[in-house]
């Protein structure tokens, strides 16, 4: 099921409570408002007319920079509007104001001094924004801004700021790439001066002063002194190319100077509220760091839990945030610089918009409650810094003591995109808001564009029951419309008086017919009272099972022939399509195939070949009925073993291997994969997605197949079938998999895992409270195979259920609690 199918079926959910309780007040939050409010949710989600003119519903607004929510044609009453703006000097929030005045004064300071200046951007000082100059008056340019120009007119032979003007995405590729070059310079320098390697430290260091600063204080990262690790985040415009390019670049350069163990280099390339893979790529690449972790939380490696960005608190990290990122997340107190080099440069364009601008720069904001750790430095370039500085006179310099902000952002940029707002043909174009928070301005002169949501609609069109909160960035919206939510639902439920007669509901459980348990593991007992009702099969590879035709054809008459009219079995899955995804692997919880490693030229260490050599052990199944099947006479199959798998994984009894894998950590069971065909395409390689863990996996491929699978996967353990399997397809191979999993599994947990090799992720399904539909999120192998081991489960109903089965996710419906 795709992303928008399940939030479609979430949000009819809704609707049908809305409906079915007319006397229940629903509130409907929509965050970060302004980025869905586009022509194609004219009439979706926050504007469905079922919300909208309910009576029993109020529908709150919540955006950092709700701009083209207020144009002429806004949905939301004047008088509906919050404004959440602090005067930052009683506040401990460190936001725009506060960097301003940072900035101001040491500028103020760096002008009046006329002896020992520090070098251009030595000191990047806390809380301020660094711009490339030591002053206002500095007229140098930045060596970062130099190599930029120098790299544009290599490639195109043009004007820079012609460049900049023309192809603002050629612009922002080079700077990516030009800061890629100065980090690993800057990392390269460092090494260097800390190994004496005095024919490299006498070099000149081709990066700038700022990024070595980060450079320096990013390795300073000491441990055993008591010293923790600080978080940079770098900006970059796209995922591909210049998130990948620089990535790797960085990557790359840390292993090959052995810095990988002590900084980690992470990229988060996924816009949507889940899947940042940042401790499956810790696991794979910056094992040190996560047991580092482990032991400053005093639980098991195991245990570490790293799944959004406030948990790599005092890890030294580079993080690459593309594209949207996750808006609205909150870093780590330990994140101390922030930069915006390759998104904003020099150039002094009307490209850049108070919407887009606000937020990036928002992800530095933050509450400063302790002086354990230092504000950030958020680095832009100079044209940005032109569009910030709010002094254009002597009035506007005072101002920065006072309330209001007179010039800034709010007066040099428009305030978003032509698709969302434009301007009125009757409007004063010289009209800008007065202060920050003035919004007025924004409905008497701009109308909603052709791309947004309001476009063409008469003022408060939709409803009054319509409310905007507009806060500053990371000032704690979330918090506050959440409290808001507590104070409706206690003041509802204690302090309404109810005519006579009435009842108000209260009550959030929906009727349902289903059984119901709050355990997370299925409850023998439950299941075994519900009635089997079995779905109607879906089409598969071989067509409709429910086509007599097609049933008569494959199973009565046998035949592996197409039927005449009929796809190839297999054309409509393809083959492997899950490799069609473009991802950076060590960042990923996927599988992945051995020709995707080599397009993206990686070599993962655990498939490198065993040194020490390969045993192989002769298995044979004795003739015999098993369940429905039977063997005949006796059969063999081969068992090859990579010693150092052998040594980790198995036991020996009387020269037979017998799994051992029962240890605190690793997974208790094998899992098997049939494959055939598929060597370089069969997605084989688990090692990512087990999170780097002890586990035993066993491929079972024909024999005729079996030096092809080796070659391409050397270091994995393979069961070479029996010379019937050879005629005869994946349910045979299954069948001797299950007879092979008899004589490897250990008595105490006789179980194992049977999984096809195009199996490329899995979901979590969470499920919340009744008739409020479920939560997918990406999950790891690990988590998933793990999660039945536990030994409350295994103690307990997991020996009474023959098997476990799993929904293709393309296949997924509805989930209950069983």
């Amino acid at each position: 099921i795709s992303a928008s199918e399940a939030s479609t079926r979430k949000f009819e959910a809704v609707k049908k409570r809305i409906t079915d309780h007319p006397r229940r007040l629903f509130l409907v939050v929509h965050d970060e408002a302004h980025w869905q409010a586009t022509s194609a949710n004219r009439e979706k989600y926050a504007n469905d007319p079922a919300l909208v003119h309910a009576p029993n519903v109020a529908i709150l607004c919540v955006s950092a920079t709700p701009y083209g929510l207020v144009t002429r044609n806004s949905q939301i009453p004047e008088g509906h509007e919050v404004a959440w703006f602090t005067r930052e000097a009683d506040s401990p929030y460190y936001g725009l104001r506060s960097f301003i005045e940072k900035t101001v004064e040491l500028d103020r300071s760096a002008r009046e001094r006329t002896v020992n200046v520090s070098p251009l951007g030595e000191n990047l000082n806390p809380g301020s924004i660094y711009c490339g100059k030591s002053s206002s008056r500095d007229i140098s340019k930045d060596p970062y801004e130099s190599m930029v120009d120098a790299r544009l007119r290599r490639e195109k032979g043009a004007d820079p700021k012609q460049q900049q003007q023309q192809q603002p995405n050629l612009v922002q590729r080079a700077r990516t790439a030009a800061l890629g070059d100065e980090y690993v310079a800057a990392l390269e320098h460092e090494c260097a001066s800390s190994m004496g390697d005095a024919s490299r430290m006498d070099m000149d260091c081709s990066a700038s002063p700022a990024t070595r600063c980060i450079v320096k204080r990013l390795l300073r990262f000491d441990p055993s002194k008591g010293e923790r690790g600080v978080l940079t985040i770098i900006r970059v415009p796209t995922i591909q190319p210049d998130g990948h390019e620089l990535y790797k670049k960085l990557k790359e350069c840390c292993y090959r100077l052995g810095l990988h163990r002590r900084l980690a280099v992470l990229m988060d390339a996924n816009a949507g509220p889940q899947k940042t893979g940042l401790l499956d790529d810790l696991r794979a690449n910056h094992l040190e760091l996560v047991q580092l972790k482990a032991r400053w939380e005093g639980v098991p490696v195991e245990e570490v839990e790293i799944s959004t960005y406030s948990q790599l608190l005092d890890l030294p990290c580079i993080l690459i945030l593309c594209e949207k990122g996750k808006m609205g997340d909150t870093f780590p107190a330990s994140l101390r610089f922030y930069d915006l080099r390759p998104r904003y440069g020099n150039e002094r364009t009307s490209n850049y918009t108070r919407t887009a601008v606000e937020q990036d720069l928002g992800r530095g904001f933050r509450y400063v409650t302790s002086a354990e750790y230092e504000v950030p430095t958020i680095l832009v370039g100079p044209g940005l810094w032109a569009h910030i500085d709010p002094r254009r006179s002597t009035r506007d310099t005072k101002s920065l003591a006072t309330e209001q902000l007179h010039k800034g952002l709010h007066t040099s940029l428009i305030p978003d995109v032509q698709s969302k707002m434009a301007k009125r043909k009757k409007a004063n174009r010289r009209e800008v808001p007065t202060s920050e928070s003035d919004l007025s301005v924004y409905r008497s002169t701009y109308e909603a564009g052709k791309g947004h949501s309001d476009f063409e609609r008469e003022p408060a069109e939709l409803t009054s029951r319509r409310f905007l909160l507009q806060g500053l960035p990371q000032i704690g919206k979330t918090g506050a419309y959440l409290h808001l939510a507590g104070m409706l639902r206690d003041e509802i439920g204690s302090s309404v008086v109810l005519p006579s007669g009435c009842s108000l509901d209260l009550d959030d459980q929906e009727e349902r017919d289903e059984l119901v348990t709050d355990s997370e593991y299925p409850v023998h007992a439950v299941l075994a009272a519900q009635a089997f009702t079995p779905l109607r099969p879906r089409p598969g590879k071989y067509g409709d099972p429910g086509d007599e035709r097609l049933w008569e054809h494959y199973v009565l008459n046998k035949k592996s022939t197409p039927l005449a009219g009929q796809p190839a079995p297999g054309a409509a899955s393809g083959d492997g399509g899950a490799e069609q995804r473009s991802v950076i692997p060590m960042v990923t919880s996927y599988a992945h195939s051995r020709i995707r490693w080599r397009e993206l030229d990686y070599e993962p260490r655990e498939l490198a070949r065993d040194l020490e050599g390969v045993d192989s052990f002769d298995i044979t199944f004795e003739p015999g009925k098993y369940g429905p099947n039977k063997i005949e006479v006796e059969e063999s199959g081969t068992l090859f073993i990579p010693r150092a798998k052998g040594n980790a994984l198995f036991a020996y009894n009387d020269g037979v291997p017998v799994l051992s894998t029962l240890r605190k950590g690793s997974l208790h069971f094998p899992i098997f994969q049939v494959s055939s065909g598929r060597a370089e395409k069969g997605l084989l390689d688990l090692s990512t997605t087990m999170e780097h863990r002890p586990y035993a996996q066993i491929v079972c491929v024909k024999r005729s197949e079996l030096d092809d699978y080796r070659e391409a996967w050397p270091g994995l353990v393979f069961f070479a079938l029996p010379e019937a399997a050879e005629r005869r397809g994946a349910g045979a191979a299954r069948f001797y998999a299950q007879l092979l999993a008899r004589q490897l599994c250990p008595g105490p947990f006789p179980f194992f895992a049977m999984i096809d090799d195009n199996v490329f992720a899995w979901e979590r399904v969470t499920l919340a409270a009744p008739g409020r539909g479920a939560v997918l999120q990406n999950t790891t192998w690990w988590k998933v195979f793990s999660h039945f081991q536990d030994s409350e489960f295994v103690n307990g109903d997991f020996r009474k259920i023959a098997m476990v089965g799993f929904y293709k996710l393309n296949g997924w419906n509805r989930s209950y609690a069983a």
